[in-house]
């Protein structure tokens, strides 16, 4: 189930922030969720780049999986 929080709530590689890990983990979920992207989907450093950005703007991942691919106006 998708969990659009900060919290928690597993291991995160080596390195890597606890929180972006997991909201990473929770953007994934939800823009598979909603048929934007399929398993596997690998972003490139472009797409990485953006998710930080979203990421340190606050944005929660279903606010994010919009930014990344919702409708641009």
């Amino acid at each position: 189930m998708f969990d659009d929080t900060r919290q928690w709530k597993g291991d995160a590689p080596p390195g890597q922030p606890r929180d972006l890990y997991t909201w990473t983990i929770a953007w994934y979920d939800k823009a598979v969720e909603l048929g934007f992207i399929e398993p596997p989907f690998e972003p490139d450093d472009f797409y990485a780049w953006r998710l930080q950005g979203y990421f340190d703007a606050r944005l929660t991942p279903s606010e994010a999986v919009q930014a990344l691919f919702g409708c641009k106006h």
